[in-house]
């Protein structure tokens, strides 16, 4: 592993920032013009329906391979694990072309958007799982030396991710993830998502658990 250096913060902080950004911004536009959005019923797509966000999108993808300005450039020093760390930010470059997909092809093109939906719930489970096993391998190197108390910790948290991303793969109401309310308003029979929709939620948690996954493999790259 290496010692902290610039090109690590701000590669960590430039991931963080378009990725709250690319949260955050769509979803304050959305929400003023529809009083009924909520992360557990609006699908990703649906936020992100202004063609002025693609830039947004664009630049949150390139900013997902930037982990390797790291493991490429100093690929000697991290020994055993370099091959890993390299394979594992490819593995996240692609991640993130694949969120930035699934905010851009919505459920008017059905199978697709399905297609594209159990690919993020996939990955959002080998992202966590892979970032354990390279943590605990991590941590199994350093308490050879009695250390890495910090990596056992970051460990575990990314093991509980996982069991949480595995969660969400088989929520059985994925199943019936189209089917619809019914309410009467004014006599007459309505169908709407209701308060919570399977999938919508689904996609918003595999996009978060991706990034924290990401995160928590930049700090993997340094000493803890």
């Amino acid at each position: 592993m290496i010692e902290i250096n610039l090109i690590w913060v701000l590669a960590l902080l430039a991931y963080i920032a378009i990725f709250t950004i690319l949260i955050l911004i769509p979803t304050l536009s959305y929400k003023k013009k529809h009083n009924d959005f909520s992360f557990l019923r609006t699908f990703p797509f649906e936020v992100m329906a202004d063609k002025r966000f693609d830039v947004i999108l664009l630049i949150f993808a390139i900013s997902s391979f930037s982990s390797l300005l790291i493991t490429i450039p100093l690929f000697a020093e991290f020994s055993s694990f370099a091959i890993f760390n390299v394979a594992l930010s490819f593995f996240f470059g692609l991640s993130g072309i694949l969120v930035a997909t699934i905010f851009k092809i919505g459920t008017k093109y059905i199978r697709p958007h399905l297609y594209l939906s159990t690919f993020l719930l996939a990955d959002a489970f080998m992202s966590s799982a892979l970032v354990c096993l390279h943590l605990f391998l991590n941590f199994s190197a350093k308490n050879k030396f009695n250390e890495g108390g910090m990596t056992l910790l970051f460990a575990i948290l990314s093991g509980v991710i996982c069991v949480l991303s595995m969660l969400i793969c088989f929520n059985p109401k994925l199943k019936n993830w189209s089917q619809l309310e019914e309410r009467i308003i004014n006599d007459e029979k309505v169908f709407d998502r209701g308060k919570v929709f399977p999938l919508a939620y689904s996609q918003y948690a595999s996009i978060l658990i991706i990034a924290i996954s990401y995160i928590l493999f930049f700090l993997s790259l340094i000493e803890l």
